[in-house]
């Protein structure tokens, strides 16, 4: 993180709560004007995922936790949307203290619809980066598995590729570098990269009864949108 400090600084720390300690990154503008954002990543990434755009976002304040067992936090062993949630609400009660703004990409939207429920009086809107919702009746048998992911890549170029392959729309080769070295864990036997997770992933979140009525949900305010237009919800 070599962030300009004419724009802002970056500051890392543990928070303990739950029965385990929360790893989080802070982005802290030099001039913010906005509520501030508390940003929870997606099932295959960690806080860094969110480096990028809180510097292009350079005057809004965010603190980005890695999720119980991704990234440098421990893993608790548990996995229920209801429990993240909370997870969620204690670290913002203890660092933000005000009225702040939700942002979570893929599975963790069911975390912040959960948290925004339990929480409403302090979360003033919620944003939705590719929000995996149910549609329509569930298959009569279950998918087939997909391919394992692989737990370590020899090199940071083979994650790319990896991510590159597997990954819709096109990404910018610098993009895709800087994403791939901002959520990736350095092995330090190999050094090469891995998946910053210890868990399955965030299972227990696909199983939010909030998803179904995320469109009909009217307190806290939600918006949907891009990455690009996210700001919007702050100003």
């Amino acid at each position: 993180m070599n962030a300009d400090p004419d724009r802002g600084c970056w500051r890392t720390g543990t928070h303990a709560s739950n029965g385990f300690q929360q790893f989080w990154r802070e982005w802290r503008p030099r001039e913010g004007q906005y509520l501030p954002v508390l940003a929870l990543h997606g099932s295959l990434t960690q806080s860094g995922m969110w480096i990028a755009p809180a510097e292009a976002a350079r005057s809004i304040h965010m603190l980005c936790p890695d999720q119980r067992g991704f990234g440098l936090s421990e893993d608790s062993g548990s996995d229920s949307c209801a429990e993240f949630a909370a997870d969620t609400q204690a670290l913002a009660r203890s660092l933000l203290r005000k009225r702040y703004v939700l942002m979570a990409h893929s599975f963790a939207c069911s975390i912040a619809l959960e948290a925004a429920h339990i929480d409403a009086a302090q979360v003033a809107a919620v944003v939705l980066i590719d929000p995996v919702v149910r549609a329509g009746a569930p298959p009569a048998a279950p998918a087939a598995p997909s391919d394992a992911l692989p737990k370590i890549f020899a090199a940071f170029e083979d994650a790319e590729r990896h991510f590159r392959a597997t990954e819709e729309g096109e990404r910018p080769n610098d993009g895709l570098r800087q994403f791939v070295r901002d959520i990736m864990m350095r092995d330090g036997e190999t050094g090469g990269g891995a998946f910053p997770l210890r868990r399955r992933g965030c299972a227990g979140c696909a199983r939010s009864p909030h998803l179904p009525q995320a469109i009909t949900t009217c307190s806290p305010r939600l918006r949907w949108c891009a990455v690009r237009c996210w700001c919007s919800a702050v100003a």
